[in-house]
């Protein structure tokens, strides 16, 4: 249990989630005992979204400083949602964490995760899929908003890690909401067998190894099939997707959308419906996920859908930089500001490149220069403004 930790002891300055209960606990306390207080900062989130929250964040803090280990509270401030309340907690959460990580120059986030919360997330998926995908379940290494998180307790049990406290004289939280029948996650642990952990455990583990197949072949699908191209948009040809594996499209295509549509993942069931409606050679234009899919006899673009582009015009602050939805890099004079061109927007007198759909030039972005100029970056040559394609924007 002791050497969970000792390969990042290189590792530069780590996060670690702590909420004060018995797992995250046991992760900062192992963290202590194989890595420098220093190595490590403190992150509690506050939801809000109970009374006493606010207190037990604070008996982190303290418990932090007594142990000589930074700590902060993030804070999740705004209206709280009715339904699906742990699921948008937990996006939250990460959002959070995630936000501060890249402001403050940390590179992974430790969360405690443990077997048994890997078991009840299978648990809890096979009564809805068989997707090796889904099942595969908490991921031990993974990304979230370009910060790496890390779940270096996948392979314990929370009660040997209870015990391992109890040892150390260490106490923590227990939340309410844990022992509240109304959400699935507590009805399906109150009903696991002991038993059954270390085998939902293993079948995630078996998932997972079929899921990286999975994304491998999806990935030299993309390399073969799929161009991107500097305008935003995606072109796959339409004959390979005709005798693709149905997961490995799916895969691929959900790459695809998430890119076009700056970072949001598309809903999987929407994605299956269109993987099978794309191979029947149908042709059609669809949404989803923040992307429009225009599929035709030869090809399939896809690009950004103009509405769910966030409104505003974001303004380009001292450095003259700005990723602009997720999709452009910009660079302009500061105090310029963007919005999408529109439909509006005609292509160029004398344009020599390919077809351009109009959704597509609708999602441009046109900058508003401080001398009130108006520039569309992708057709006009201007001194001192110019647009790339961001850097997650690619297969």
């Amino acid at each position: 249990m002791r050497r969970v930790f000792e390969n990042l002891k290189s590792s530069g300055c780590l996060a670690l989630a702590v909420s004060g209960g018995s797992d995250s606990m046991a992760m900062l306390h192992l963290a202590l005992a194989q890595l420098s207080a220093q190595q490590l900062v403190v992150l509690t989130v506050d939801h809000g979204l109970r009374d006493g929250s606010r207190a037990e964040a604070e008996s982190v803090a303290r418990h932090c400083a007594e142990l000589g280990v930074a700590h902060h509270i993030l804070t999740w401030a705004g209206k709280k949602p009715r339904s699906a309340i742990q699921a948008r907690a937990r996006t939250v959460r990460y959002d959070l964490m995630a936000t501060w990580c890249r402001e403050h120059g940390v590179d992974t986030l430790l969360t405690g995760h443990t077997m048994d919360d890997q078991a009840e997330t299978v648990a809890m998926r096979l009564q809805r899929t068989s997707s090796p995908k889904s099942l595969a379940a908490i991921w031990p290494d993974m990304t979230w908003q370009g910060v790496r998180v890390l779940r270096p307790l996948l392979g314990l049990r929370r009660g040997a890690l209870r015990q391992y406290l109890r040892s150390a004289g260490v106490s923590w939280l227990e939340d309410p909401s844990n022992a509240n029948a109304r959400f699935e996650r507590v009805r399906v642990r109150q009903n696991m067998p002991s038993e059954d952990v270390a085998l939902l455990a293993a079948q995630a583990d078996t998932a997972r190894r079929a899921t990286l197949v999975m994304v491998q072949a999806a990935q030299e699908f993309l390399k073969t099939a799929a161009t991107l191209s500097p305008f935003g948009m995606i072109i796959v040809a339409r004959q390979p997707l005709l005798t693709v594996d149905v997961l490995i499209a799916g895969e691929a295509l959900s790459r695809i959308l998430a890119i076009a549509s700056g970072g949001t993942m598309p809903d999987a069931g929407g994605v299956l419906r269109l993987v099978k409606r794309l191979q029947s050679g149908a042709q059609f234009r669809a949404t989803l996920g923040g992307s429009v899919i225009a599929a035709r006899s030869r090809e399939v673009c896809v690009g950004r859908e103009a509405s769910r582009i966030a409104r505003g015009m974001p303004v380009i602050g001292p450095t003259g930089r700005l990723l602009w939805d997720g999709r452009f890099g910009l660079e302009a004079p500061p105090g310029s500001s963007v919005q999408t061109a529109g439909h509006a927007i005609p292509l160029p007198k004398g344009w020599s490149g390919k077809p351009l759909p109009a959704f597509v030039r609708a999602t441009l972005p046109m900058v508003v220069l401080p001398t009130g100029k108006v520039v569309v970056p992708h057709f006009e040559v201007v001194s001192g403004v110019s647009v790339t394609i961001g850097e997650g924007f690619c297969l």
